[in-house]
């Protein structure tokens, strides 16, 4: 048989509590195209911009990072030289959609340790 549509299911709830200030926000259940692939991997970030690595992924289409770094924060640029436009402080996440090009990561103080998993267009 063949491939179907929505192989991604993506779960987004935002709670803010700061004293008498709340706010909730959820996108419930979002179901997502994205391919029959996918890659899954920790890679070390070091403080020279690099690649964000897609395994045999050619055409990458969502990407799920986490620094798994306990102290240090990284950033993630557009591209080789490009623009910071993701700082990841310790254990913070990030999920999009990449628009064809690679992403690039460098890391402020220290090398961190980013968990990286792409999924296929």
């Amino acid at each position: 048989g063949g491939f179907v549509a929505d192989e991604l299911t993506v779960s987004i709830n935002i709670s803010y509590i700061n004293g008498t200030r709340t706010h909730e926000v959820s996108a419930g259940n979002l179901a997502l195209d994205a391919g029959n692939l996918f890659f899954d991997t920790i890679q070390a970030i070091g403080t020279s911009a690099e690649a964000i690595v897609t395994g045999d992924i050619t055409s990458p289409g969502y990407i799920f990072m986490q620094n798994l770094d306990a102290t240090n924060y990284l950033t993630i640029r557009t591209g080789s030289g490009g623009a910071d436009v993701i700082k990841m402080a310790a254990g913070d996440i990030a999920f999009f959609k990449l628009s064809g090009t690679t992403p690039f990561g460098i890391a402020n103080t220290a090398a961190c340790d980013l968990r990286v998993c792409v999924f296929k267009a």
